[in-house]
């Protein structure tokens, strides 16, 4: 008896004292259905606890990650900031005075050297004097047409002439005969008495004042080859047809 007092004592904390009938002696009085659906009652109360506050936790930890991404985010984009931050007003104005290098301006220039002087063209152009006349020619070795003798002269210093004495005609830039100086170019028209486009071209190697002369490679058949010509008296008074200026 007292034994099985013992082992259904703890039940008697579980049903409520209208549950048990008669005395602790009578062991028929203890309703142990209802203390066993108690505990089953206890026992699925506290699943239902459980289950709602795991499901609880289920549905807050999505948004928990939510924020603690945003906030990571926040923390990352004041950083990098702070980086980039630029420097106050105040730092600046104890730091020196750096000056900055100065800009410069994009600026064409030519192919050529320094221009040289009208004189030293006209020197190199003497040098030339007796060499024999080549069509199409434009050096010492084979002979020259009279643009070819131009464009090797002038190229000696390199600026640049075109072997066209149509293109000679648009070169530089037109002087007036009276105003031709040692170093300009001389143009005229064919030897045909027709002609009124360029055929023919000269350096000038006189100076204003006087008599315009030129040196030039010539085709005549009594006189061919480099050799320097006066205008005035002469055929080419009827041919001349423009001074230009390249130097």
């Amino acid at each position: 008896m007292p034994l099985l007092t013992t082992v259904l004592l703890p039940y008697q904390n579980l049903a409520p004292t209208s549950t048990v009938r008669g005395a602790v002696s009578d062991c028929t009085s203890y309703r142990f259905p209802v203390a066993a659906a108690q505990l089953r009652h206890g026992w699925n109360s506290a699943g239902l606890e459980v289950s709602s506050t795991f499901n609880a936790f289920n549905r807050t930890l999505p948004m928990r990650y939510i924020w603690i991404t945003f906030v990571a985010l926040v923390v990352l984009m004041l950083g990098v900031f702070e980086l980039h931050k630029p420097q106050s007003a105040g730092n600046s104005q104890n730091e020196p005075n750096r000056e900055q290098p100065p800009v410069q301006s994009a600026v064409w220039t030519s192919n050529r050297a320094a221009t040289p002087h009208p004189d030293s063209v006209v020197r190199f152009a003497m040098r030339q004097l007796g060499t024999n006349y080549c069509y199409a020619g434009n050096t010492p070795a084979t002979g020259f047409d009279c643009s070819g003798f131009v464009q090797y002269v002038f190229g000696r210093f390199k600026v640049e002439m075109p072997h066209s004495t149509g293109l000679l005609i648009s070169v530089g830039k037109p002087i007036a005969r009276t105003q031709a100086r040692p170093g300009d170019i001389v143009v005229f028209t064919g030897t045909a008495a027709s002609s009124t486009t360029p055929g023919h071209a000269g350096i000038v190697v006189s100076e204003p004042g006087e008599p315009l002369r030129f040196i030039h490679s010539s085709s005549a058949r009594r006189e061919s080859g480099v050799k320097i010509s006066q205008v005035e008296g002469t055929d080419y008074e009827r041919r001349f047809m423009n001074i230009r200026r390249v130097l």
